[in-house]
């Protein structure tokens, strides 16, 4: 639910998540720039609040789509988002059950059947595969297909 503290949708949702050592090493070297520093606190506490909350997703997605931009990976959304990094974890060779509990999806089809796309490079490489697979079995010496 957007825009809520308290109880988690899934129990898949308060596990633990293994995060990468550089990840790791920006996130203390924000702790210790942050007046939030408590053990208790967000990470990404709205300064703007008389409590400490969380910055809402609105807000971090204001500040997530210019860096996406400037990098060429134009975002819509949160959705869009979790669209493109399942894409991008197994596009790098993840297992596709290691993607599901990355993102959290309770069924393997979701994360398989939804959320998963084919990458321009793999179609290519399918697609030339096959190619050769014909002009080989054509015997045709000039490496063009025979017509029949």
């Amino acid at each position: 639910m957007a825009q809520h503290v308290g109880e988690l949708k899934t129990t898949a949702s308060g596990k633990p998540i293994q995060l990468d050592d550089v990840l790791i090493e920006e996130l203390v070297a924000w702790r210790a720039e942050t007046p939030y520093a408590a053990d208790s606190d967000y990470v990404f506490a709205s300064p703007k609040k008389k409590r400490k909350q969380p910055y809402w997703m609105s807000k971090l997605m204001q500040n997530i789509k210019p860096v996406a931009q400037r990098l060429g990976n134009p975002l819509k959304g949160w959705h869009t988002l979790r669209h493109s990094y399942t894409t991008l974890l197994r596009g790098n060779g993840n297992d596709m059950k290691v993607i599901q509990d990355l993102v959290r999806h309770a069924s393997y089809n979701i994360t398989a059947n939804i959320y998963d796309a084919a990458l321009s490079h793999e179609k290519r490489e399918a697609h030339s595969g096959v190619v050769h697979l014909v002009t080989t079995r054509t015997g045709a010496e000039d490496g063009r297909m025979a017509i029949a």
